[in-house]
C-alpha cells in the first residue's frame, strides 16, 4: 500500500489521487521519494494496545530521531524547492506532511477531541521539524530533545 493512501481506520481521509511521478534535475521521483520516507519515519507495526499517550511519545521519539540521524527532513528540503512551475511535486509534498500529521493526529485523537488531537499534532511538526534545523546547522542535540520533551509534556498535560 502507498503510505500516503491510508486505510479508512487510521487516519482522516483526504482525496489524494495517484500523482504522477515529477522527476527532478538530480533524477528522483519526488512522490516515490517521499512515499519511501513517510515508510521509514512511520513505521507500521501490528495493532498496539497500549495507551495512546505512549503511543504517542514513542511515535514523536522515533520521528526525531529519524530527522536527527539524517540531520534533514526530506520533504522540507523539498518544500522550499517546488512552486506553482511543478504542481504534482508541489502536491506530494503537501501530501507528505499531511499523511504525516494525520497518523500522529489519529494516535492522539484515541484519547483526545480531535480539533486539539490536530493542533498538537501539526505543533509536534512544528517544534520536531525547527529542532532539525538546529541538528543539520549546529550539530546539536539538545534542541531535539527539547523538542521531544515538550511535545510529550503538552500531550500529556491536555490529557489531564
Amino acid at each position: 500500500m502507498n503510505a500516503i493512501q491510508r486505510p479508512a481506520s487510521t487516519a482522516p481521509v483526504h482525496k489524494n489521487t495517484e500523482i504522477a511521478p515529477v522527476i527532478r534535475p538530480y533524477g528522483c521521483p519526488i512522490p516515490e521519494v517521499l512515499d519511501m520516507t513517510l515508510r521509514e519515519t512511520v513505521l507500521e507495526g501490528g495493532s498496539d494496545d497500549r495507551q495512546w499517550l505512549e503511543i504517542y511519545a514513542d511515535k514523536i521519539r522515533d520521528i526525531a530521531q529519524n530527522l536527527a540521524h539524517r540531520k534533514r527532513c526530506v520533504g522540507l528540503h523539498l518544500a522550499y524547492g517546488v512552486d506553482d512551475e511543478t504542481p504534482a511535486a508541489k502536491e506530494a509534498v503537501r501530501l507528505f506532511f499531511l499523511s504525516l500529521r494525520d497518523h500522529l493526529t489519529a494516535i492522539l485523537a484515541r484519547g483526545l477531541p480531535g480539533e486539539i488531537a490536530d493542533e498538537l499534532a501539526t505543533d509536534a511538526l512544528v517544534r520536531i521539524e525547527g529542532a532539525t534545523l538546529m541538528t543539520a546547522v549546529f550539530d546539536e542535540s539538545d534542541a531535539m530533545e527539547r523538542a521531544i520533551q515538550a511535545t510529550i509534556r503538552d500531550a500529556t498535560t491536555v490529557s489531564r
